[in-house]
């Protein structure tokens, strides 16, 4: 492919001014996760003050109500999962009520009217990033510590390892459990 090219589509899916994961993380892999159990377990690995955001999806109008009204103002733009069409993205509160409630009103859901995409983020870094979600693999920053990332993947039954998710970035040093309720 010509370089010209190669530099459009990378503009097209990671325009400049988006945040995204970059240098070593996690890398989540397994069966294919049950999206309930993911969200019921999800605070064992982020803390409580981050921010959910589910990208795209088919919501029925019971779940699409629930998650306007838990809609938070975005405080972090990021790379977006699909750049065409583009489906609607909700920033909620990662708060373990929260989210237990989003396991109970998507129990009967299939995953594609949950979401396509997932993340997570805390103080504008990204902690959790899971194109095509509920398939292998999900990946998390370095800052959420190891012994978070093996119990909740100890909970829900799959295997975790070091990855390099997208090259060097710049990579703060605080931990994303400093001042986590």
């Amino acid at each position: 492919m010509r370089k010209w090219l190669r530099r459009l589509l990378s503009t097209l899916e990671n325009p400049a001014g988006t945040a995204s994961l970059r240098g070593q993380c996690w890398r989540v892999t397994g069966e294919a996760l049950e999206h309930p159990a993911f969200f019921r377990n999800l605070p064992l690995l982020l803390p409580a003050d981050a921010v959910l955001v589910l990208e795209g999806g088919r919501h029925p109008k019971e779940l699409e109500g629930f998650l306007n009204e838990h809609q938070l103002t975005p405080a972090l733009k990021l790379a977006a999962g699909t750049f065409w069409p583009r489906g609607r993205t909700y920033h909620v509160p990662a708060t373990a009520a929260f989210l237990e409630e989003l396991a109970d009103r998507t129990e009967h859901c299939a995953e594609l009217e949950v979401c396509e995409h997932l993340h997570a983020y805390r103080d504008g870094v990204v902690l959790l990033q899971w194109y095509d979600a509920f398939s292998d693999p999900a990946y998390v920053s370095k800052l959420v510590s190891q012994d978070r990332v093996e119990r909740f993947c100890a909970v829900l039954g799959v295997a975790y390892a070091e990855d390099d998710c997208g090259g060097e970035g710049e990579q703060p040093s605080r931990s994303p459990e400093d001042g986590a309720r």
